[in-house]
C-alpha cells in the first residue's frame, strides 16, 4: 500500500501486505482497490473472478489490523465493512465487519447469485436468491445492523450513488429504471419511468449535492435529487463525475475526457 498527500501527491508512507496463496495460483490478474474507510481506518480489497480478501488498515498507526480471506468487501456503511463471503467461487452471504476491529457485526442468509453494494454512508443493497427456497430478493439494509429498510421488487442489479448530502440515487441499465432514497431512512422519494406523467428514466451518470445528471435517447438531463423533477437547465453533456470544483465528461465522440468548472 502507498499513502500519498492529497494536495501534492507526495508519497507519505508505504506498507507491505502479505497476500494469500491463491493470488500466486490465480489464472486471472488480481486487482487491488480501496473500497472505503471510516475515521482512521481504510478497507482494502484484493480480488480476481473467484477469490477475494479484505484488509483493515490503520492509517494513523500504518499497520494492518485485520484480514478477512474469502470475503469480497464492497464498501463501508455505518462504520462496518459491507460485502459478501465467498465459497467455491460463489458469493454466499452478505456480511458486515466492524471497520476498527474486524469483528463480525451482522450476517445475511445463505444465498446464491448474490450481489452486495454500498448505497451511501449508511445503507447497503443486497440482491440475490435464498439458497433453500430459490426465492429472489432485493433489499436495502442498514449497514450498522442489517435491519431491512426496504424490500424492493427484484429489478436486476442497480448501481447506487450518494450525492454527498442527503440522497442516494440508483439506476439500472440504459433508460430502464431510476429511483432515489433518503440516505438515512431509505424512504423512497421518487421512481422513473412514470407512465402517468409520460416520463422515462434517464441513464444516471453522476449525482452531486441535490442534482442528478444523466442522459436519455434525446439529450442530457438534470433532475432534482429529492423530487425527481426536471431542472430547467440544458447541460449539453452528462458528466461522469462531479464535485464542488469540476465535472468530468467525455466529448461528443466519446474519445476525450474534458473537465468543466462547477459552481459547488
Amino acid at each position: 500500500m502507498t499513502a500519498s498527500d492529497a494536495d501534492s501527491a507526495k508519497t507519505l508512507w508505504r506498507l507491505p501486505v502479505r497476500l494469500p496463496d491463491w493470488v500466486d495460483e490465480s489464472s486471472d490478474r488480481p486487482t487491488a482497490a480501496v473500497v472505503g474507510g471510516s475515521g482512521h481506518m481504510a478497507v482494502v480489497r484484493v480480488s480476481d473472478d473467484e477469490h477475494a480478501v479484505a484488509y483493515g488498515i490503520d492509517l494513523d498507526a500504518r499497520r494492518r489490523v485485520w484480514t478477512k480471506d474469502d470475503y469480497r468487501a464492497e464498501g463501508v456503511a455505518g462504520g462496518n465493512a459491507a460485502g459478501a463471503s465467498i465459497k467455491d467461487g460463489v458469493h454466499q452471504r452478505a456480511i458486515g465487519y466492524d471497520v476498527t476491529s474486524g469483528s463480525e457485526k451482522w450476517k445475511g442468509e445463505d444465498s446464491y447469485e448474490l450481489t452486495v453494494r454500498q448505497a451511501g454512508p449508511y445503507l447497503v443493497t443486497a440482491l440475490g436468491r435464498n439458497y433453500e427456497s430459490g426465492d429472489g430478493y432485493y433489499r436495502v439494509l442498514d449497514g450498522r445492523s442489517r435491519a431491512v429498510k426496504r424490500n424492493q421488487p427484484t429489478p436486476g442489479d442497480s448501481r447506487c450513488r450518494y450525492d454527498a448530502k442527503e440522497t442516494v440515487v440508483c439506476g439500472q441499465g440504459n433508460e430502464s429504471t431510476a429511483y432515489a432514497m433518503d440516505a438515512k431512512s431509505a424512504k423512497m422519494l421518487w421512481q422513473l419511468p412514470d407512465k402517468k406523467a409520460d416520463r422515462i428514466a434517464p441513464e444516471v451518470t453522476a449525482v452531486w449535492h441535490g442534482r442528478v445528471y444523466g442522459k436519455t435517447c434525446k439529450a442530457a438531463v438534470v433532475l432534482d435529487a429529492r423530487s425527481g423533477d426536471d431542472v430547467a437547465v440544458q447541460p449539453g453533456l452528462a458528466p461522469l463525475m462531479v464535485n464542488e470544483s469540476v465535472a468530468l465528461a467525455l466529448d461528443e465522440n466519446g474519445n476525450q475526457l474534458k473537465a468543466h468548472p462547477t459552481a459547488g
